[in-house]
């Protein structure tokens, strides 16, 4: 299908995209954009978005050699925004643009056709993440594009190990099949019995010779961007799918990761030992959903096996093996090391820790790496077990010591030959990331500016498009005429303001600050913040970091009037102290989605309630009395003619149709001559109230009412 540039929201993307790609060397950037480029079409096919410019299977910088030439030559003065060579998730590239959020890359892929199933965890392909680098002023460059690399004959490479990765739906059980195969058991000692990071490990099989390396992804909703990661670097899928519960939400978006990633799969139907297993139901579900096991004629492998009593374990091994011997993986043990960061954290005795993946070269102990903008000087490598390691070799899981600063969970790592070689880069980048910083941030305030202007303009040409049609009360056509114009100018005002709201400042707000023990932790909570959509109250992540609650995240929580959200780390007793003093809350939890339970309850107190009045009584008065001395009150003789009238209740007085007291308290209420509580339908009062300068008149109807307050609760779907 070709969408037309000049009938889609698009046009006006792709073109200033495709000028500043293919403008010649040496014209700026804002006189690129001025050049319409409209003989270019954006082509949609089976959900691929490519450019009809260039063949699909020719890379970017072959279609747009002046962008990369220029930008690898360092003579444009434009920021350049470092992508990953793979399909990077929204999130992560809006964390990766300047003062932009994953709402906007949203607006923004929305507008190129991407379909938004997964919101914020939505995968985008590098050609559609380009033009949004493209889109907000920057130059995009592809991080393995800075590796000086060599096409060496892949026939002299060596076999390595096969990577795999065991995914699927939370709870199906795919820690207990690692813990089967590596004799451990780490599930039981798992927080609510569910994976929360990458678990990366390196073990011999039993009546193998070599040995395989596992990935363990978490399978709860709120860590996609976990599970795209694993997917992007295996050679082998073993999909868990719970015999009893068959395909769940989880299970499929692992299939369609999986098959993204063009890696082979093998499912594990597991607990088919337990009463409730039914196999065949969820072997007819993954056929829906595209995986034709063989059986069935195709050519997807799947075992029976039981994780937690071993059964047919040997049997899922040996289906792993053959699929990797089919696939004939090698590397290059004698190359530069490359490979990819899996997860971050700060590990106490240690520091910054990055667990990577080796994919090529040999990493010896005391080696420079180079990650984006964070680099360091390796002063020691450990297995998954903390046990130390001089060499690590392609396929082998490592946790890296001695960064400067935490590297990006997903980013690629690479050798740098010296200290000094990888200084010039980081600062280099460093230097760009300011400058971009500094442009966009003026950029930025002035687009508020247009913005703001273009919400007046909208307000005065609604009084206009009124005054138009004054009389459209009276005639149904002009209403109608009426309407369209309110529509076309509300519809225009849109476009132009690209998605960016009013101003709404009156609206409560719920400031958080963020603490994980791992990059993925808290990768996985803003994901699930970008999901808040309710418009009651704002939730707004002010600060987020790695490691135990330090004083500065304290302030910045006071300062702002917010919360600190901990998940898997502590605070300890002077921050405590400090934060009790300050008045700040810290709420932990080891668990993701019980943490953000206690994050929607914080937001439901902030939620402004709707007040409601029920009228409980309704009285007439039929004579008035004025009492004189000390106790000078004016007094009502009523009959009650419905419901009930208490001493406590709010009265609230009409004069005709005219409400002349909207809110009073009963000074005393009788009944005979004698004090009463409250009176019923049907039986005559007096009624005095605390206004002693009011007065009564005969035919005054009072009413008795209670308000409450409702709260309805936030509308929060993490």
């Amino acid at each position: 299908m070709y969408a037309l540039c000049n009938s889609s929201p698009a046009r006006a993307i792709l073109q200033r995209s495709l000028s500043i790609a293919c403008r010649p060397q040496g014209t700026s950037l804002a006189a690129a954009c001025q050049v319409p480029h409209t003989r270019h079409l954006a082509t949609v096919t089976g959900g691929q978005h490519t450019l009809t410019g260039r063949p699909r299977h020719l890379p970017m910088q072959a279609a747009f050699p002046h962008r990369h030439t220029a930008s690898q030559q360092g003579s444009t003065s434009e920021s350049i925004v470092f992508l990953p060579n793979r399909d990077i998730s929204i999130s992560d590239l809006a964390s990766r643009l300047p003062n932009s959020t994953a709402g906007d890359v949203m607006v923004t892929s929305s507008d190129l056709g991407v379909s938004l199933e997964n919101g914020p965890d939505t995968l985008l392909p590098i050609d559609i993440a380009e033009f949004i680098v493209l889109e907000v002023g920057c130059v995009p460059q592809i991080e393995d594009e800075a590796i000086d690399t060599t096409d060496l004959d892949k026939t002299s490479w060596k076999p390595r190990p096969p990577v795999v990765t065991i995914m699927g739906h939370v709870d199906h059980g795919k820690t207990t099949l690692l813990d089967y195969l590596r004799q451990t058991a780490v599930a039981a000692g798992e927080a609510g019995g569910i994976t929360q990071h990458i678990g990366a490990f390196q073990v011999k099989l039993a009546n193998t010779s070599g040995a395989v390396t596992f990935l363990d992804t978490p399978g709860h909703a709120a860590f996609t961007a976990m599970r795209a990661r694993g997917a992007q670097s295996t050679d082998v899928v073993v999909l868990v799918v719970a015999a009893d519960d068959g395909v769940m939400a989880q299970t499929v978006e692992s299939i369609n990761l999986a098959q993204q990633a063009n890696v082979p799969i093998v499912v594990a139907i597991n607990k088919c030992d337990i009463h409730e297993a039914d196999i065949q139901r969820a072997k007819t579900g993954l056929l829906d959903h595209g995986l034709q096991l063989e059986e069935f004629g195709g050519d997807v492998v799947g075992v029976e096996i039981s994780a937690l009593k071993g059964r047919n374990i040997a049997e899922l091994q040996e289906a792993i093996l053959v699929t990797a011997e089919l696939a004939d993986l090698r590397a290059d043990y004698d190359g530069p090391p490359r490979g990819l960061i899996l997860e971050t954290k700060v590990k106490q005795g240690f520091g910054p820790v990055a667990t990577g993946l080796l994919t090529q070269g040999t990493l010896k102990q005391g080696q420079h790496l180079i990650s984006g903008t964070a680099m360091a000087k390796l002063r020691g490598m450990y297995d998954h077990a903390d046990r130390p390691i001089k060499v690590a070799t392609p396929s082998m899981p490592i946790q890296l010591a001695g960064w400067k600063v935490l590297p990006h969970a997903g980013d690629t790592f690479h050798f740098a030959a010296s200290e000094k070689v990888a200084t010039t880069e980081v600062a280099r980048k460093e230097k760009e990331a300011r400058d971009r910083k500094q442009q966009m941030t003026a950029t930025f305030t002035e687009r508020r500016k247009k913005l703001r202007s273009m919400v007046v303009s909208l307000q005065d040409e609604k009084k206009a498009i009124g005054e138009k049609y004054k009389d459209r009360e009276k005639s149904k056509s002009q209403e109608k005429l009426y309407r369209h114009e309110i529509f076309i100018a509300q519809q225009k005002s849109l476009r132009q303001s690209s998605g960016v709201l009013a101003d709404n400042s009156t609206v409560p707000q719920h400031c958080v600050v963020l603490k994980g023990d791992v990059q993925g932790s808290i990768d996985a909570l803003k994901n699930c913040l970008a999901r808040y959509r309710d418009e009651r109250v704002r939730l707004m992540c002010i600060h987020s970091g790695i490691g135990n609650v330090s004083p500065s995240d304290i302030t910045i929580a006071k300062v702002s009037k917010g919360t600190v959200y901990c998940l898997n780390t502590s605070c300890g007793k002077k921050e405590t102290k400090e934060a009790e003093k300050k008045g700040v809350p810290i709420i932990t939890n080891k668990v993701i989605y019980k943490l953000l339970d206690s994050m929607k309850e914080k937001l439901d107190s902030c939620v402004e309630g709707l007040e409601t009045t029920d009228i409980v009584g309704e009285a007439t008065v039929q004579a008035t009395f004025n009492l004189g001395g000390t106790e000078r009150r004016h007094v009502a003789g009523c009959m009650v003619n419905e419901g009930l009238i208490l001493k406590e209740s709010i009265l609230r007085i009409w004069r005709g149709k005219e409400m002349i007291m909207k809110k009073a308290r009963p000074s005393s209420l009788k009944r005979l001559k004698e004090d009463v509580q409250g009176v019923t339908a049907g039986t005559e009062c007096g009624v005095s109230i605390t206004d002693v300068d009011f007065v009564f008149e005969e035919g005054d109807r009072i009413e008795a009412f209670e308000t409450k307050v409702i709260k309805s609760p936030i509308k929060w779907d993490f």
